[in-house]
């Protein structure tokens, strides 16, 4: 459904810290329009660059796990997002 829906989104107000490069960021995922509580790591490696990871279940925003072989091969609920950003100091 990627035409009707091609962005997943991210709100928080802000991370809280998790030791001098670790952060941990709540806030609200929306997938294909749901919203739920969703939790980002994220490590800065650098000035100004930061990478994470979003971890979740495909199943809690409407996104059935695919499958292969006619269905006879499933795959886990389990979706995980990667990211690399540049972004403030």
């Amino acid at each position: 459904h990627a035409e009707e829906s091609p962005q997943i989104r991210f709100e928080s107000p802000g991370p809280a810290a998790r030791g001098p490069n670790e952060f941990t960021v709540n806030g609200s995922l929306t997938v294909r329009g749901v919203a739920k509580p969703a939790v980002l790591k994220v490590k800065k490696l650098g000035a100004a660059l930061y990478e994470g990871e979003c971890v979740f279940a495909m199943t809690a925003f409407g996104v059935k796990p695919p499958k292969a072989l006619l269905g006879a091969i499933g795959t886990k609920d389990e979706m995980t997002v990667r990211f690399r950003i540049a972004g403030g100091k």
